[in-house]
């Protein structure tokens, strides 16, 4: 967002916002019918920020960031406003003087850490009173409620209020100040784009928490975050994890399928919450799942008269799913009868093994990352053209989801083995395939389609 002319952030013609190189605000301009002035933010190398400057008029106030230390300059020097503790903030009795002494204000949060009331001991230690200093109360998305309960007692602090994060009040501005972003309560959304939102790709670039705000926090401007359970409607297929269906699964359910991490294909949620909480890892219809393979093997043994793996009957089971999944979605019939018998032909142990015996040439013992593999070929399975699949399983493995190392060069072998296999013809050279797979690696983005495009031509 590069103005606001609700807010008078800007004109039609002029910007009122001004970006550095980390997309962080440097320079807010406001002009309407209450407020006229600017605000100018100063940040450090990595992006935290060191002073705010609000100017309006002849007034000029600067606020300065020294870790928990908060400091104020109204044009007499800068005061010490507040400093954090573990159940709230202290702040001195007197600004202009700290030898008077300094008092603890303590805080309640509710179940997402937004804090609710603030209050102190106005009386002695003796015989305390408690007096509340201040109390906010929030609609889902963090706008604050107005009308009962807004009186303040003493100094109204603005740096810890929805989710713990600083309310700017300055010339009317109300934003929350997350770490990576700036957000808009009064319409739920954050008006920059989420620096990893190709981690979540069926969702907004500027939604809030997952659009789920009721059970999720917001880690610092760059993903919601589940404290209780977690959400299988908002989880995506990459970076390791195949696509599963949009099926809520609470904290503790086991009604489903097992407990134990036995399906790599399907798990529900990353590593990191599994490092963070105890959850189930089973999915839903797991032991449906189990049951069907088990089942397969035992077709399988009487038709041939020999065992069949459990491995070969889940990649049969699997390769019928990819069919109905792909005829379920609308897509064209014929190519989903092509993907299962490709599938089935080479299955999914004969392709895995293919594509790191690759990557063992250019690697030391192709370290492969958890579920990466299934993921990309699971991922492949949302394009009909032959050409888009074989692009998405070399996208996969250029941006580092299938191998700890080797990609570029493990990629650019494997889609050219992929070509002569599936009789494609390759539209670059070697060096322009080597500086494709470097731009790639280096965050340049391009959809599978465009790429399918640049690699075959599109005309196979």
């Amino acid at each position: 967002m590069i103005k606001d002319l609700n807010k008078g952030i800007g004109t039609a013609g002029t910007n009122g916002i001004v970006y550095n190189h980390l997309n962080l605000p440097t320079l807010v301009t406001i002009s309407n019918t209450e407020h006229n002035g600017n605000i100018q933010y100063i940040y450090d190398a990595t992006g935290a920020k060191l002073e705010k400057i609000a100017t309006e008029g002849s007034s000029v106030t600067s606020t300065k960031y020294a870790g928990n230390y908060i400091y104020e300059d109204s044009g007499t020097g800068d005061a010490l406003k507040f400093f954090n503790q573990a159940e709230g903030y202290v702040e001195p009795m007197d600004a202009s003087d700290y030898s008077l002494g300094f008092e603890y204000v303590y805080q309640y949060k509710d179940h997402l850490g937004n804090i609710r009331i603030s209050y102190k001991n106005v009386g002695s230690i003796a015989t305390p009173s408690l007096e509340i200093q201040e109390e906010n109360n929030y609609y889902p998305f963090g706008l604050e409620h107005k009308g009962y309960n807004n009186v303040v007692n003493g100094t109204e602090n603005n740096y810890k209020t929805f989710l713990g994060q600083e309310m700017n009040k300055e010339l009317g501005l109300n934003w929350l100040t997350f770490r990576y972003r700036n957000y808009m309560p009064e319409i739920g959304r954050f008006f920059g784009v989420d620096p990893i939102s190709e981690e979540f790709l069926s969702i907004s670039t500027y939604q809030f928490a997952h659009n789920s705000p009721i059970w999720k926090i917001e880690l610092e401007g760059l993903e919601g975050y589940a404290l209780t359970g977690f959400d299988n409607s908002n989880f995506e297929p990459v970076v390791g994890n195949a696509f599963v269906g949009h099926t809520m699964l609470p904290t503790n359910d086991y009604s489903s399928g097992s407990s134990v991490k036995t399906n790599d294909r399907k798990y529900l949620i990353s590593e990191k919450l599994v490092a963070k909480n105890t959850m189930v890892t089973g999915y839903p219809g797991q032991a449906l799942d189990e049951a069907v393979t088990a089942g397969i093997q035992w077709i399988g043994s009487k038709l041939t008269g020999s065992d069949v793996s459990k491995g070969t009957s889940e990649n049969i089971q699997l390769g019928t799913n990819l069919l109905i999944f792909i005829t379920s979605k609308g897509k064209n019939g014929k190519a989903g009868a092509e993907l299962t018998e490709q599938f089935l032909k080479k299955n999914g142990d004969d392709l895995a093994d293919g594509i790191t015996g690759i990557n063992k040439k250019f690697s030391s013992g192709a370290q492969l990352n958890e579920g990466g593999l299934e993921s990309a070929i699971n991922s492949a399975s949302y394009y009909d053209d032959i050409a888009e699949q074989g692009t998405s399983v070399f996208n996969s493995i250029v941006k580092g989801h299938v191998f700890t190392n080797g990609n570029k060069r493990t990629a650019s072998e494997f889609i050219t083995q992929f070509a002569k296999d599936n009789n494609l013809k390759i539209n670059l050279n070697a060096s322009q395939l080597k500086d494709l797979t470097s731009d790639m690696a280096n965050g340049v983005k391009s959809s599978i389609e465009d790429l399918s495009k640049k690699i075959f031509g599109g005309t196979n």
